[in-house]
């Protein structure tokens, strides 16, 4: 009997832990399903939020209130009805993973070039379509949510770690431009003694201007272990005796003079060969930097391993054309080692690195002799692919400095005004050249970037621009009706937008159009790019890829007729069919 009792006893307790789970199971779970979704749903926010900080805010601003890039923020993303929502979310999933090409969104999938996962995408959609919260409101009162506040936040984090400086002339950096001292040191010793700069060279051997001040706007970093400061733009040096300057790409021979409290006449007396070897130039032509030397008349190149046509007319800075053209070659012929080509009078031959004078006669069948001869070169003396130019006495070199609006200028929306408040500065302060600047809170980090989006990462998933219009919310580009009828109309594929060509006139790229009588028949050309003809949204034929390909399009129907190309979204031209 004791035996049955047990028995029923472990049964009864058995079923009451079955039945004791089963209700966990359907009462508890879902509970916890749903707050572990939730919080999922908030984790993933938040890295998005963070996401957004450090990659999105340069274009869209900390707050997604739009900058060169379109507003984020907005009610029409946030709109929570399934069908929106899910458009909205595949709207901006296609853009991030893809781009938008002929803008300057770029594809942020790390599979397209980009440098972001499929989930820290997925992070960032559930950011920008996440639903204003009750009760929650940003620093200037306005609804929003948690996401939008971890953002700002997040954005004022990096900003308050972030920091640019006051870029220009240092003393090293001037010795070195000037063949100034054996090194760069040394080169500073020497102007700061003329000019009577206090300076300083610590244990490692860094040279420095020594500040003992207590004006911090004065001071490179405050922070630093050595207080130091910087020359102030604008400000003017003697330079030791004998100095000679280096020539920069885009140095011109005024910008040159003017830098050094000279005059161009100045640079030409002192230059004479120099100026044989670049030309008859004026003052204000930009300069490459390249050093020439003068080549007799007559004078042949044997082909080295490994020239092309190409090579040696860029070496000789001659146009491949002309060069293949004197040969008798075509402009493409493939040079073989050891061929001869003749060049024409004038020419003279870019130094390159490695070059020797003895080099440079072999390969144009001259003495060394001669060639040092031509370009007054001394026995023995080396040459660099360096120009350095003679200079007068130099009693007002002016010290290249940025100011605050060209600081600014490398940054999103920092004005010289809001840098000057970060840093307790006016905006036309001139601070010493090394200061260090802390960034406005609001900042919205560099400068975004010009390059456009070619199109070319993801074709598969581009997003049409009636279909980033309409979802986004975007205002659609309105071209208006031409008075003029044109009869000879081409419209040309290039590689990101559709230009019309109405009787021989080429109109804006993007932004014209065209209005013809109906039954005119309208050409299509594809100068470059993989291409469609979409005309109302409607492909018409395959896609349109080979390079002088042509197609043809009759408007026999009075109305207006949309151009687009679902590969370029940018990509827009009007046809308007009169009656």
């Amino acid at each position: 009997m004791n035996t049955q009792r047990q028995i029923f006893l472990i049964v009864v307790l058995m079923f009451i832990s079955v039945a004791g789970c089963a209700a966990y199971t359907a009462i508890d779970l879902p509970i916890r399903a749903e707050r572990q979704a939730d919080f999922f749903e908030a984790e993933s926010i938040e890295r998005g939020a963070l996401l957004y900080a450090n990659n999105c805010r340069t274009c869209h601003g900390i707050r997604g209130e739009g900058g060169v890039g379109l507003t984020l923020n907005k009610a029409s993303f946030r709109n929570q009805e399934p069908l929106a929502l899910s458009q909205n979310q595949d709207l901006i999933r296609r853009t991030l993973l893809c781009g938008r090409a002929g803008t300057l969104m770029p594809a942020w999938l790390d599979a397209n070039g980009g440098s972001l996962t499929a989930n820290q995408i997925e992070h960032l959609v559930r950011l920008l379509t996440a639903p204003l919260e009750e009760g929650t409101f940003d620093a200037n009162g306005n609804p929003t949510n948690h996401g939008w506040l971890a953002a700002v936040e997040f954005a004022h984090n990096l900003n308050h770690e972030s920091t640019a400086a006051v870029t220009g002339d240092t003393l090293p950096q001037i010795a070195t431009a000037h063949g100034i001292g054996d090194d760069p040191v040394s080169g500073a010793i020497l102007i700061a003694r003329l000019n009577g700069i206090a300076y300083a060279v610590d244990e490692s051997g860094n040279f420095y201007l020594p500040y003992s001040g207590s004006d911090e706007a004065a001071m490179l970093d405050p922070k630093a272990g050595t207080i130091a400061t910087g020359l102030l733009p604008g400000q003017t040096l003697r330079l030791p005796e004998g100095a000679t300057y280096k020539v920069q790409a885009g140095n011109t021979l005024a910008s040159i003079a003017e830098q050094h409290g000279i005059t161009p006449a100045d640079l030409r007396s002192l230059n004479s060969l120099f100026l044989t070897t670049v030309g008859d130039i004026a003052d204000d032509t930009p300069l490459t930097g390249k050093r020439k030397l003068l080549l007799p008349a007559g004078t042949s190149y044997t082909a080295q391993a490994g020239d092309t046509l190409l090579s040696i007319a860029d070496a000789h800075d001659l146009p491949v054309l002309a060069l293949a053209e004197d040969n008798g070659l075509a402009e493409d012929a493939a040079i073989a080692e050891g061929h001869e080509l003749s060049l024409r009078d004038g020419t003279r031959y870019i130094i390159q690195f490695g070059d020797t004078v003895l080099s440079i006669a072999s390969a144009h069948g001259l003495m060394e002799g001669a060639l040092r001869s031509l370009n007054e070169l001394g026995a023995g003396e080396e040459i660099s692919e360096e120009v350095w130019l003679a200079l007068p006495p130099i009693n007002s070199y002016l010290v290249n400095g940025a100011d605050l609006t060209e600081v600014a200028s490398g940054f999103g929306n920092v004005t010289a005004a809001s840098l000057g408040d970060a840093n307790g500065v006016a905006a036309d302060a001139v601070l010493p050249i090394g200061k260090v600047l802390h960034f406005p809170a609001d900042s919205w980090g560099a400068a975004p970037s010009d390059e456009i989006n070619p199109g070319t990462a993801c074709v598969e998933h581009t997003v049409s621009s009636s279909a980033f219009n309409t979802i986004s919310g975007a205002d659609p580009i309105v071209i208006d009706e031409p008075n003029a009828v044109s009869t000879d109309v081409v419209i040309l594929a290039n590689d990101n937008d559709w230009t019309i060509v109405a009787d021989g006139e080429s109109l804006a790229p993007n932004r014209s159009g065209v209005k013809v009588t109906a039954g005119t028949t309208v050409t299509f050309e594809n100068v470059v790019g993989l291409h469609n003809i979409e005309i109302d949204g409607e492909q018409q034929g395959a896609d349109f890829e080979v390079v002088g390909e042509t197609r043809t399009f009759t408007f026999d129907l009075p109305g207006e007729y949309r151009i687009t190309c679902s590969y370029h979204p940018d990509m827009l031209a009007v046809v308007f069919v009169a009656e």
